[in-house]
């Protein structure tokens, strides 16, 4: 070997090296695997490369794709109904290096459509302690029919450091995703300690907790609409809005602002005893009333359930930005709805105790007074 091919070639290993290293320095998945792609590709010569990083399955649910014309991306993106770029990992835990396509005919699926044409393969897994973390695809060797073992060497080494740097950021995403669940629960019980303050204090009207719980509620969740329905102890199959926050109506923007049981939305709420998702076409009615400061993709109805029966209905509505759904925990506000339950219950069994507690005390007079003017008559008499 010549002493320039020597230097050439020393160099270029102590790049790929360096570059190599500096993948443990990356911060993010996503600029991680677009620097393995653009390395695996310049350093084996490849046309095309797919990073992805794996889930349990060994399905792709992070990836790269790098060497594809813009015409290339667009087929690929019209296969899927939902023009979702899709892209599929050969199930494989061991390296394939073939320019035979048809001896491996699962490896063309990896693309959702077969353009372009593949004519040279190699794959590689990345492991990590064991562990399979994501895999290299590249396609198409550059100024030869097939990947050499030099290219499979190299994609291998440059294997076990993505694997190392994807490791250190899957468990950096696992422990900020933890954090933000803690941080969650932490906020979720604030709340609740705030509610448990107010039921413990010596509020005796039920419009009062429902309005401080309602004003608790929608700050904390950030929710824009909001409306209360009670059970009318006089009426108990009538339910009457007694709180309403948000839109311009007079009445409920589900409907009237008094209802019956399995009258509407809030009465199948109260017939079923269960929580009321809003479908997109009951929420395309309320929208088009154009009452509401946002137009509403999410609306719940969720009942106030006693040992007495459905005492109420808790209604909360708000335009969610895409990827917060999970700020809303169902189950959660079902508990907050719960609470309420169990607070205007005792708030009426507290009044009904009073009251029979001030009849009786009636009778009692009633009855004193009349044995007074029963002696006071047999007195006369005699």
């Amino acid at each position: 070997m010549k002493r320039s091919e020597f230097t050439e070639t020393f160099l270029r290993i102590n790049n790929f090296y360096r570059e190599c290293l500096n993948l443990l320095e990356e911060i993010s998945l996503e600029s991680l695997l677009h620097k393995i792609a653009l390395m695996a590709s310049s350093f084996t010569s490849a046309s095309y490369c797919v990073c992805g990083v794996v889930d349990a399955k060994d399905d792709f649910y992070k990836f790269h794709i790098s060497g594809f014309t813009a015409v290339e991306l667009d087929l690929m993106a019209n296969a899927d109904p939902a023009r979702k770029l899709t892209v599929q990992n050969i199930h494989s835990d061991v390296p394939i290096n073939t320019n035979r396509i048809k001896d491996h005919p699962d490896s063309l699926d990896f693309l959702p459509v077969r353009q372009p044409f593949i004519s040279s393969l190699l794959y590689i897994p990345v492991f990590y302690a064991g562990d399979k973390k994501g895999a290299i695809i590249l396609a198409n060797k550059i100024g030869a029919d097939q990947f050499c073992e030099e290219d499979q060497h190299l994609a291998e080494t440059l294997a076990v450091y993505a694997g190392i740097a994807l490791n250190t950021l899957i468990v950096n995403e696992q422990i900020v995703a933890r954090e933000q669940i803690l941080s969650k629960r932490n906020e979720d019980l604030a709340l609740l300690n705030e509610l448990a303050k107010l039921f413990a204090s010596s509020v005796t009207r039920q419009e009062v907790i429902v309005e401080e719980t309602m004003r608790h509620v929608m700050g904390y969740l950030d929710i824009e609409i909001g409306e209360f329905f009670l059970q009318d102890e006089e009426n108990p199959h009538t339910y009457q809005m007694i709180y309403k926050e948000g839109h311009s109506l007079t009445t409920s923007l589900f409907g009237f602002s008094t209802v019956s049981t399995e009258e509407g939305i809030i009465g199948t709420t109260v017939g079923t005893k269960k929580t009321y998702l809003l479908s997109d076409e009951e929420l395309t009615i309320i929208n088009s009333k154009k009452a509401t400061p946002v137009q509403l993709n999410y609306a719940v109805c969720l009942p106030l359930i006693s040992s007495e029966g459905v005492l109420g209905v808790m209604c909360l509505a708000t335009r969610l930005i895409k990827g917060t759904e999970s700020t809303l925990n169902l189950q959660f506000l079902s508990s907050i709805a719960s609470w309420i339950a169990t607070m205007i219950q005792d708030i009426r069994l507290t009044r009904n105790q009073k009251r029979i507690a001030i009849l009786e005390e009636r009778e009692r007079i009633g009855m004193d007074l009349h044995d007074g003017v029963i002696q006071s008559i047999y007195g006369v008499g005699n």
